[in-house]
């Protein structure tokens, strides 16, 4: 079973990521998820040709990082990525208030979600938002995992924001999403920052706040072994 279920994967995401390009990434303005909904929904519906997602990925751009066909096909399952870069925790919970949000929802409700996301909330300013937002997500999604924001390349926001207070959003932001989704709860900053001097190793990340490919090869792992009963 687990051989057909990886040649599955194999074969969605060979096919998934042969049309994604000729879905518009977005529509609009991109200023709400529906503007990105067209994707979205392809590659869950697409999803169902092979039995549907069995996990799902989904979040700001750290999520996005996994979309690529070299890492989604590690996966031993059917999994789709449906991160959209830039997108708050408050924008999560608007979307599955809408139409389109409950039909995703619905279609990947019996799938382990892991959302990466918050990171954005602490760049636009809008902390308070996080926590209210979190309890409405996970209260869609009640079987699924949050991972933490890692540790970034501050000194980089410097010229706008002064690194002391972009960590303190940070570690309020962390703090909300562990006590909201505990203990499910993956933190990678053992993975990002593994002499814990509280800076980012050298090659953890490919800019100041992406995961580098080790990294999400790595988180991609540690997914895999969460689920290994399932």
């Amino acid at each position: 079973m687990k051989i057909l279920n990886k040649v599955l994967n194999i074969l969605f995401q060979s096919l998934w990521y042969s049309i994604r390009g000729l879905i518009p990434r977005k529509i609009g303005k991109g200023e709400t998820l529906n503007d990105f909904a067209p994707r979205i929904i392809a590659q869950v519906l697409l999803s169902y040709l092979f039995g549907g997602p069995k996990i799902v990925l989904l979040g700001d751009s750290n999520s996005a990082r996994f979309s690529s066909f070299r890492v989604m096909t590690r996966f031993d399952v059917v999994a789709i990525s449906i991160g959209v870069p830039g997108s708050r925790m408050d924008q999560w919970s608007a979307f599955f208030a809408t139409k389109i949000g409950r039909i995703v929802l619905s279609l990947i409700a019996s799938a382990a979600t892991f959302v990466n996301c918050g990171g954005n909330n602490v760049l636009h300013r809008s902390v308070d938002l996080v926590e209210p937002s979190a309890k409405t997500v996970k209260s869609l999604l009640p079987h699924s995992w949050i991972i933490l924001i890692p540790p970034l390349h501050l000194e980089f926001f410097s010229i706008w924001m002064l690194p002391e207070t972009l960590q303190k959003d940070i570690n309020k932001v962390n703090a909300n999403l562990k006590q909201v989704w505990n203990p499910r709860v993956i933190n990678p900053t053992d993975l990002v920052d593994k002499d814990a001097d509280g800076h980012p190793d050298f090659g953890s990340l490919k800019d100041p706040i992406h995961y580098s490919t080790k990294i999400v090869f790595q988180i991609q792992s540690r997914i895999e072994g969460l689920l290994v009963d399932r």
